[in-house]
């Protein structure tokens, strides 16, 4: 069971955890030969050695693996669904469905990720940092190229994500804030951009 962590115990983690955000905290789920059984969005997966045609119970009437609005993580207010993990996972989160511990792992561990990755885009746009329709843009271009080359397009990417333009869009913004944000806290933009009064306090608690 994943226990959303509480606002107060994210907080004072804030510069620790800008810092810890520079590393990977775990790869990402390797993609395995052949994918779970074709599942339905919301329908009830049955669990193991449970009789099929059984009826189902009412505690098994709501999959928690399946609700898109399962919450697991506050942080500063707002909330990390289950969506948005499956979708940072990408097909590989169906292909563990039928292995719950496994799958209750690398959730856990992109969960963290997650919320590394929200408090180093609240940082830097407390400091400034933003994208523009020309970001989207450029980034747009790149993501159909890539999915041209790989005999694609990027709306069935999306579908096949079960995202809609408007998340990817949101995603695509919040990766290039997150990478700005991230080169910016990690010392890797000049000199001259670093201003005591600007740099200083994102660092104080270090």
């Amino acid at each position: 069971m994943i226990r959303p962590p509480a606002p107060s115990r994210i907080l004072p983690l804030l510069p620790a955890l800008l810092l810890a955000a520079a590393v990977p905290s775990c790869s990402s789920p390797p993609e395995l030969e052949g994918a779970a059984a074709a599942r339905s969005r919301g329908a009830l997966v049955e669990a193991a050695g449970e009789e099929r045609g059984a009826p189902a119970s009412p505690a098994a009437a709501v999959d928690p693996w399946l609700n898109d609005t399962r919450e697991m993580a506050f942080v500063n207010g707002s909330v990390i669904t289950l969506r948005e993990v499956r979708h940072a996972m990408g097909p590989a989160y169906e292909q563990y469905l039928d292995r719950r511990e496994e799958l209750a792992a690398f959730v856990n561990a992109r969960v963290k990720d997650l919320v590394l990755r929200r408090l180093v885009i609240e940082e830097g746009k407390r400091i400034g940092f933003a994208s523009s329709d020309e970001d989207l843009e450029r980034e747009t271009e790149r993501a159909e190229r890539k999915a041209a080359e790989a005999g694609s397009t990027l709306e069935q990417t999306l579908r096949d994500l079960g995202m809609t333009r408007r998340e990817w869009d949101d995603r695509t913004r919040d990766d290039i804030l997150y990478q700005r944000a991230l080169f910016y806290f990690t010392g890797q933009f000049p000199d001259r951009f670093y201003a005591e009064d600007r740099y200083r306090p994102a660092v104080d608690f270090y």
